[in-house]
């Protein structure tokens, strides 16, 4: 049996994991699109998981997702763009 085979019948913890998060995304992200926020993706929650209600500077964004800084920087500039930071 190939690999791919036996974790789509036995899936592992990990395989189950990131199931369940990937579901969760969905689910949110459909949600935020009915309540008018429908150029929100998951990715953006690389920053907006960790934004200070006083404010937040992208290196300690950097620091708090574990991101690389141009990955913050663009998502930074697109939230902006969008009207959420």
């Amino acid at each position: 049996m190939r690999r791919s085979e036996r974790k789509r019948e036995d899936p592992d913890l990990g395989i189950l994991s990131g199931r369940t998060l990937f579901s969760l995304q969905r689910q949110l992200f459909a949600r935020m699109a009915e309540l008018g926020h429908p150029a929100l993706r998951p990715r953006h929650g690389a920053v907006l998981a960790y934004l200070d209600a006083e404010g937040s500077r992208a290196s300690d964004l950097v620091a708090r997702s574990g991101r690389h800084k141009q990955v913050i920087g663009t998502l930074v500039d697109e939230l902006v763009e969008l009207g959420y930071a």
